[in-house]
């Protein structure tokens, strides 16, 4: 008997542990619903997830992100549907791939429709104060998205500066830190308001010219410096099909100036543009630092969902490609779309999330969060059961866009670049259109492995899975790609696309 009564009375605490663990597991569960908090979403673009620390990076290049992520959720598989911010910034706030939205050339003065619903529509009309705070180009009004918020601090100045020289440089209008502190009062000034805040900077981007000790961190001046490549100015480049040389050429406003050949790079060039773009993450983080710091201090994390990412990443001579654009092969390898997301929510557990997810996802999730019903039309998923049940949302990644016709030589095509990925496999799609008529359509096959690496498979030995994965593209692309034509309408104004030129985007 008395063994009998000790076998119950420790069957009943073993049950009684079992329920306690099952509610703190479902914890999050009950509570991840927050319908009075705010939210500040902040883009730090052009940086890719392999180049934080949180995602292994080995170089110091983010301390300051990286403690920010250990009280957050971090997204360790998050990918971006193209290669650059126009679209992809489109995407983020429609919840709509590229070929749905249409924005997806500025050559042709693409604008959002204003019918178009966004997140800053829907959380306006649930009473949010909504703010940008922006370096602008990309997030500039005249693309129809921007323009709806309340509250708009965006850099409208051109950031080419041409001296008497004849040399081109940027002044720091693209920097976080010149609205970034304005967005810090603001944040103050609207505690007691519900509210939506967009950060945003282009520090990253290139060119890659850190302010100093940034542009030291990961270079010392000690080191021989590679002249030929200026600081000031964007390269765009590739490896040589018969050799393992790589060559980068300069938009054709710079090239007018400094060179119309193409520039042999160096191994020692390729490692001191990388340091650089460190560097510019590094300033980027150091001032991330001070931003939370200074909301921390007034309370207002307490309530307020925070979300970081990027729209894009960039290649630094990997897979034969150095920067990223649309008519090349492989702008849409990992380093490109395989982005930061890292999400602190006040009543949500700090977790690290290995499940696929795509940036549409994120309105969804933020609505989702805030009691807030989902638009019929987002094809995005809430990432709810994901975080807080590990319920798979995506099984696939889908990234598309129409290319047009860029300023640098090697990007002279217009093109389509798609692509479908899982886990294990991604399958890339690309069409480039010739001026000489001739069309080139091309498919490649790559098996991602345990270190995030993409080697290259021959279609013909994995016959089955490219027969799947492209039936798969297909079938994506049909089901996203308007009937009539897309949302975008035409309105951007003929000064404003000038500039882009000037800024060596074609």
């Amino acid at each position: 008997m008395e063994l009998k009564r000790i076998f119950f009375i420790v069957f009943a605490v073993f049950i009684l542990i079992l329920v306690s663990c099952a509610k703190i597991s479902n914890k999050d569960s009950d509570n991840y619903k927050c319908p009075d908090c705010n939210v500040i979403l902040i883009s730090i673009t052009n940086v890719g997830a392999e180049h934080l620390g949180t995602y292994g990076y080995f170089r110091n290049t983010s301390p300051n992100i990286d403690e920010f992520a250990k009280e957050s959720i971090v997204f360790e598989n998050a990918f971006s549907p193209a290669s650059w911010t126009l679209p992809t910034g489109t995407s983020l706030f429609t919840s709509l791939y590229p070929y749905t939205h249409g924005v997806m050339d500025r050559l042709k003065g693409l604008k959002l429709n204003p019918n178009a619903t966004t997140l800053i529509d829907i959380l306006k009309s649930n009473g949010y104060k909504t703010a940008i705070f922006s370096s602008g180009f990309d997030y500039r009004t005249v693309f129809g998205l921007t323009d709806r918020f309340d509250v708009i601090e965006i850099s409208d100045k051109d950031p080419i500066v041409k001296h008497s020289g004849g040399e081109f440089f940027y002044d720091d209008s693209y920097r976080i830190t010149v609205n970034g502190p304005k967005a810090i009062e603001w944040v103050k000034k609207n505690r007691d308001n519900k509210f939506f805040l967009f950060l945003q900077g282009y520090d990253a981007h290139c060119p890659f010219n850190p302010p100093e000790p940034y542009n030291s961190l990961f270079w010392h001046s000690s080191y021989p410096n590679n002249s030929q490549i200026l600081s000031n100015e964007c390269v765009r480049g590739y490896k040589a099909e018969d050799s393992d040389k790589y060559f980068a050429y300069y938009p054709k406003k710079a090239r007018e100036v400094y060179s119309d050949t193409a520039l042999e790079l160096s191994e020692e060039s390729i490692q001191y543009m990388e340091s650089q773009y460190d560097g510019e993450i590094s300033y980027v983080d150091n001032f991330l630092g001070e931003f939370f710091d200074s909301i921390e201090k007034e309370g207002i994390l307490e309530n307020t969902i925070v979300i970081i990412l990027s729209e894009h990443g960039e290649m630094f001579a990997k897979y034969g490609r150095f920067g990223r654009a649309g008519t090349i092969r492989g702008t849409l390898f990992d380093d490109v779309i395989h982005i930061p997301l890292i999400i602190k929510h006040p009543k949500l557990s700090p977790k690290r999330v290995h499940n696929l997810v795509q940036i549409i996802d994120i309105m969804p999730t933020i609505l989702d969060f805030l009691n807030i019903p989902i638009i019929e039309e987002a094809q995005g998923k809430s990432l709810v059961p994901l975080i807080v049940e590990n319920k798979t949302v995506n099984n696939f990644v889908f990234a598309g866009s129409n290319y047009g016709r860029l300023n640098f030589d090697i990007y002279s095509v217009l093109s389509v670049n798609e692509i479908v990925r899982d886990k294990d496999w991604k399958l890339m799609h690309e069409i480039s259109y010739l001026e000489n008529g001739t069309i080139i359509d091309e498919y490649n096959l790559f098996k991602i492995d345990e270190s995030g690496e993409e080697p290259e498979v021959p279609l013909t030995e994995q016959d089955a899975i490219f027969k799947r994965f492209k039936k798969l593209l297909s079938d994506w692309r049909a089901s996203v790609t308007p009937d009539d034509t897309a949302i975008a309408t035409t309105n951007v104004s003929e000064e404003f696309l000038e500039t882009a030129r000037k800024l060596g985007y074609w």
